[in-house]
């Protein structure tokens, strides 16, 4: 007879039986290449679009002072022939990736070359790149490359692999998917803002842009986008809901393309999600259209005996990879609940928001100018627009530690006897302008640590009723359309 106490070690020893049979259970290779290939293209054309558009000068040359991530202020800039050679290198180690050659080096470099890009300058975060560097650095450990890619031609393609490799990448994109459902549980979101104010500019769907500028319509598609994020990863892993979750991420990573233009994202955000489907379906679709992809894959070099199962099947994974991943999952876990524990409105204090998925779920404005005193001298108004590009001054304007690091800067340049203190205003979703930084702390004595920052001014309570009338609108309202972040 089994004791009690033994009862819940009993329970908690099958399950984790269950999973390890289900993690190491042989799946169809088919999705993982698939997945590989959209990938490595995608990461080709980012490059191609950081050549065609200039982004090369404009993000990393142009500016004659840069922000920088906590941390990572040692990242130096390298000369301008390196960036642009680093351009270069994304592309090929996107096609490499692509291609199927050397996978799994190419994409540990990648990560290593795209990361340093990323810690280039603060002000062009994006969370897109991340979830990039997320993948990338996925595609490192886990083989992708066991049918249609040269390494399969070559030495002959696997026909299986354990399930675990497809369900690392299904759950990188599954907590983006949750966390940014999770994110937008909050009073402005459900009430329309700040999609009233993006609406008017951006959507251009036959039937909806003449209503654009709709509360109604800013308040669905604001609660459509909640009950897609928090919903769409169930609807993809029950088979009998499978292709209606596709089907609504097809629909919403579209629209998002069509109305913020975000890069790579929606077709990132679409070829991660085919992932969720059966991990045949690329090998049933060719069979479809009556092309023969043999068992192991288009491109095996030999139809029948260069086809087998991949030696992880029914194997764990080994001591190192288990680490990484776990490392990973923490982090992937603990991340996003950071402006979940800090104090204030996030949204307002910045604190915690990035790798944290909080998506496209804020529009802020701001005007900053700091004030530099010396002793026994007249104050001294500096104005930021004077050697910033456009973009750092829209991000440094509603960026309370981006405001603080500047002063630091500005100390610096100008002795270490200074006081320097900032006048920032800023807007979150059409509130009046108020105090975004207390203007009688001397920033350049604030340290750079972990939230909270007390000298950042609390957000005020919104004066008016959100779904009613603006009643109370000040008559030049502080929106302008760059305030989407």
């Amino acid at each position: 007879m089994v004791s009690q106490t033994s009862r819940p070690v009993t329970v908690a020893r099958s399950l984790t039986l269950r999973v390890t049979a289900a993690a190491l259970r042989g799946i169809d290779t088919g999705s993982l290449a698939v997945f590989r290939i959209l990938f490595g293209l995608l990461m080709v054309w980012e490059a191609a679009r950081y050549w065609s558009y200039g982004w090369v000068s404009a993000l990393w040359i142009e500016p004659t002072y840069r922000f920088t991530y906590r941390g990572f202020a040692w990242v130096p800039v390298p000369p301008e022939p390196v960036l642009y050679a680093g351009v270069l290198v994304v592309a090929v180690l996107g096609l490499l990736i692509a291609l199927g050659v050397a996978t799994r080096p190419s994409a540990g470099l990648l990560a290593l070359v795209f990361t340093y890009q990323f810690l280039l300058e603060a002000t062009n975060y994006l969370n897109h790149f991340w979830l990039t560097i997320l993948y990338v650095a996925l595609l490192a450990v886990v083989p992708t490359d066991g049918c249609w890619s040269l390494r399969a031609w070559r030495r002959g393609a696997f026909t299986l692999a354990p399930a675990w490799h497809l369900w690392v990448l299904r759950t990188q994109m599954a907590i983006v998917y949750v966390v940014a459902g999770l994110a937008k549980l909050q009073g402005d979101w459900l009430q329309g803002w700040p999609m009233r104010h993006w609406l008017p500019g951006s959507l251009s769907v036959p039937g909806l842009s003449d209503v654009a500028d709709t509360v109604w319509l800013a308040v669905a598609m604001s609660w459509g986008g909640m009950l897609f994020d928090l919903f769409v990863v169930p609807l993809l892993l029950w088979r009998r809901t499978r292709w209606l979750g596709l089907g609504l991420a097809i629909a919403f990573h579209a629209l998002n393309r069509d109305m913020f233009g975000i890069g790579i994202f929606p077709y990132l955000g679409i070829a991660a999600t085919l992932l969720f489907l059966d991990a045949d379906w690329p090998r049933r679709l060719v069979a479809r259209f009556g092309w023969s992809a043999g068992a192991g894959g288009v491109g095996s070099r030999r139809a029948g005996s260069g086809v087998r199962a991949h030696p992880g099947v029914e194997r764990a994974a080994s001591r190192p990879v288990r680490v990484v991943l776990t490392v990973w999952l923490v982090l992937m876990l603990v991340l996003p609940l950071r402006p979940f524990v800090y104090a204030g409105e996030p949204m307002w204090t910045e604190e915690g928001m990035r790798l944290s998925w909080h998506m496209l779920l804020r529009s802020k404005v701001g005007e900053v100018h700091f004030v530099v005193e010396r002793p026994g001298q007249p104050p001294e108004r500096v104005d930021p627009r004077e050697h910033l590009t456009p973009r750092q001054y829209r991000k440094i304007a509603t960026y309370p530690e981006m405001i603080r690091q500047h002063a630091h800067h500005l100390r610096d340049e100008r002795g270490p006897d200074v006081r320097v203190r900032a006048i920032a205003r800023a807007s979150l979703h059409d509130r009046p302008l108020q105090e975004l930084i207390d203007p009688s702390v001397d920033l350049a004595a604030e340290p750079g640590r972990l939230p909270p920052a007390d000298w950042i001014v609390p957000l005020e309570p919104y004066p008016c009723d959100l779904l009613g009338e603006r009643r109370c609108r000040e008559a030049d309202s502080p929106w302008r359309p760059f305030g989407r972040s």
